[in-house]
């Protein structure tokens, strides 16, 4: 494999504490990618309402609102080998809890944010922790690296979560298997050091409260440092948006299938997310062998610009797809060979999903290597708490309003009105007024 072949590859492959961080982070997201889709089906299966799916993806937000600054204060505070080791197994235990959740919607909700919470503390010390076992010449690589794998688990687990389901004939199966995989991922992160840290020195407080408003000193300090770095604000800005982006088009593809394609949502594993994890593979590997060779702005530009256009093509493709129908029929009749099944619109969402992936990852791999590059160490934990706040807190509204709009006006419309908002985006980022190449990115 092409992967393989770089020398710098090779030379994060014998690091084995990125090796075990990377292993790790695959059977987390694995886990947490089967059972996010498996959630967002479960409770459009028992609601058949939008608003639902909506108020599911608020509940995982809303802990994001709450602990993700103050996440990003204990990464650095406390070593973040046991940060991770302790979430680990807690998020095994929540995932096992789920059997018993018996189509309850209140217990699946409540489950959801205790997940959603102990993750909060996971995702900052392991942002943290990778530019402190990776030299600096290799944050690229090993970031195209981690996200090739987080796409790879999402595709794998988004895939695999709808035949669960099927298979099993119930929605709890999949929360089993992410179960016993995150107890492993657990166990096999044993073998990670604990790695000397270089946090400042605390004092010892006496009080809740003084410890409290110490806490608070530190997250100001995270945040005037990132607002007195504009190239870390518009990275935040870039992740942040790519997340709202994500989260609204989580909550709508279930309906999408289901009145649209008139089939089981469940098949939406096969249809729209594994062209799409292909589409976020493809392009984490293109940026991690080819990104150096392209400005990051640029890149940035056009796959932001490419968002929208595909936004747009998933929004017509019902339109779409009859006038291919119609010419390919015309053309068939012509050279009297049965041509009508050539273009369909399964096909079209496939096509249009993969290159989403695509121009989606081209986005966020340019800005966690900014991100990474321009913090220091002992205020990354802070920096990354602060993206987790944002991306969760501004993600709430959109996601609600979607879910609510989609139930009164259709799922059609809302998906072209995001993909014109994208376009205006796209539009307005590529105008030098707005952000010059020395804002964006300076490489």
């Amino acid at each position: 494999m092409g992967l393989m072949v770089d020398g710098s590859y090779s030379a994060l492959f014998r690091n084995k504490s990125f090796i075990v961080l990377w292993i790790n982070q695959f059977c987390l997201q694995f886990s947490y990618s089967v059972i996010n889709f498996s959630l967002i089906l479960w409770v459009y299966q028992i609601s058949q309402k939008n608003i639902a799916v909506s108020l599911l993806l608020l509940t995982l937000s809303a802990p994001s609102i709450i602990f993700g600054i103050f996440a990003g204060v204990v990464a650095d505070r406390v070593n973040r080998t046991k940060i991770i080791r302790f979430t680990n197994i807690v998020l095994a235990v929540l995932f096992l809890c789920f059997y018993f959740a018996n189509n309850t919607l209140w217990i699946i909700y409540l489950l959801a944010f205790l997940i959603s919470a102990v993750s909060q503390f996971f995702l900052p010390a392991e942002a943290a922790t990778i530019p402190t076992i990776v030299p600096k010449e290799l944050l690229v690589k090993a970031n195209s690296l981690f996200s090739l794998t987080i796409y790879a688990s999402l595709i794998l687990g988004y895939t695999l979560a709808g035949p669960l389901i099927g298979f099993s004939g119930n929605y709890e199966t999949p929360f089993v298997f992410a179960g016993f995989l995150t107890l492993f991922a657990s166990l096999y992160f044993l073998r990670f050091p604990f790695l000397n840290e270089h946090h400042k020195k605390q004092a010892a407080y006496d009080t809740v409260s003084e410890s409290f408003t110490h806490a608070l000193g530190q997250i100001k300090e995270g945040l005037g440092y990132i607002y007195s770095h504009k190239i870390l604000l518009v990275a935040i800005l870039l992740l942040t948006g790519v997340q709202v982006f994500v989260s609204v088009i989580s909550a709508m593809i279930p309906d999408y299938i289901d009145k649209i394609l008139q089939i089981p949502a469940t098949n939406a594993s096969y249809i729209i997310m594994l062209p799409l994890g292909l589409g976020l593979i493809c392009g984490a590997f293109f940026n991690g062998a080819y990104g150096k060779y392209v400005s990051r702005r640029r890149l940035v530009e056009i796959s932001i610009l490419g968002v929208s256009i595909c936004l747009l093509l998933i929004a017509f493709a019902p339109v779409i797809s009859n006038y291919l129908a119609f010419r390919v029929l015309e053309i068939s009749s012509r050279i009297r060979r049965p041509l009508e099944h050539v273009i369909g619109l399964t096909s079209l969402l496939s096509m249009f999903s993969f290159l989403l992936g695509f121009f989606n990852v081209s986005i966020v791999i340019p800005a966690q290597t900014v991100l990474q590059e321009n913090t220091p160490e002992d205020l990354r934990g802070r920096v990354f708490g602060v993206l987790t706040m944002m991306m969760s807190s501004l993600a709430a509204f959109p996601v609600i309003a979607v879910g609510s709009l989609a139930d009164m006006f259709g799922i059609v419309r809302c998906i072209s009105t995001l993909g014109f908002v994208a376009l205006f985006v796209s539009l307005f980022v590529m105008s030098k007024r707005f952000v010059t190449e020395h804002l964006l990115f300076r490489k």
